[in-house]
């Protein structure tokens, strides 16, 4: 608890933090979020009570209250938001209906993802809530806005891969392969490919033909982040046919994030094919033509 204590202490500049929960209080915490917090999420509100909303400015922790609040309000929204956070509680907020959330079962548990309200996505960007609080600690510290804080994924490096992770991608495709419900099989899937370390490029690919067109689009962003040149081909094949637009768009950024003369032959092809609703996809040095 206290490495925790040390650690969240990063967060004050958003407000003052509240004192620890109590055993007694936290049990009654989790019985309320019906699910046992990881010992991270455990040994964080022992050590502090989150941040009232009057009193802070930013991305703070939500007091036990306010979290158990925020998580039913959002799963009574509608059937897809309860569905996706069957396995998640949100403990952050910015008040502005986006949230840090922790996974609290099945295989990713103990990873923190950022959720949108207008955009909902389970995705893991931290291994652990440890490496979000100290993130976030940095981000605050340089005065930086918590929504550039630095994520650990998507991978970007073979050094940065951490080996732990394939078995969790191995464990969360084998969920979505056995998994009735398309719509949290193909979350499964996304999670998978975004926390998938390098080398496996094989994966990347095949999920560029995957039937659900938000798997498409996370693909599309692997090979973006992981620099897989190879698969110029298939991003310019996306771009122009895809069932879109969020692949069409996810392989059109992709290819302008790639390095090389193929990428950049592929983007001034596109820059000819599509019409003007295609500008504001293409960065400065790329203008379509008008169709």
């Amino acid at each position: 608890m206290e490495h925790m204590r040390d650690l969240a202490s990063g967060l004050q500049p958003v407000g003052p933090l509240r004192q620890g929960l109590s055993v007694d209080e936290l049990h009654a915490f989790e019985s309320d979020l019906r699910c046992g917090l990881p010992a991270s999420a455990a040994d964080l509100y022992r050590a502090y009570g989150g941040q009232a909303r009057e009193e802070a400015d930013g991305l703070r922790l939500m007091t036990p209250m306010e979290a158990v609040e925020e998580w039913r309000g959002l799963s009574s929204m509608d059937a897809r938001l309860s569905a996706d956070l069957r396995d998640v509680r949100p403990l952050f907020t910015e008040d502005s209906e986006q949230y840090a959330a922790l996974w609290v079962s099945g295989p990713l548990t103990g990873y923190v993802c950022l959720l949108d309200v207008g955009d909902f996505d389970v995705s893991p960007v931290h291994s652990s809530l440890e490496n979000f609080v100290r993130a976030l600690g940095r981000a605050l510290s340089a005065g930086a806005d918590w929504s550039r804080l630095d994520a650990e994924y998507p991978r970007r490096s073979a050094s940065e891969s951490d080996p732990a992770d394939l078995s969790v991608v191995l464990a969360l495709f084998s969920e979505s392969a056995a998994c009735a419900d398309a719509r949290r099989a193909a979350q499964l899937r996304m999670c998978a490919l975004q926390i998938l370390p390098l080398g496996h490029e094989q994966v990347v690919r095949e999920h560029l033909r995957d039937a659900d067109l938000w798997v498409r689009a996370r693909a599309c962003e692997i090979v973006a982040a992981q620099r897989i040149v190879a698969f110029v081909p298939e991003l310019l094949e996306i771009a122009r046919t895809g069932v879109g637009p969020n692949d069409r768009i996810a392989a059109l950024v992709a290819l302008q994030e790639l390095p090389g003369k193929a990428a950049a032959n592929a983007v001034a092809t596109l820059a000819k094919e599509l019409g003007p609703e295609w500008r504001a996809y293409f960065r400065s040095g790329y203008s379509p033509s008008a169709g």
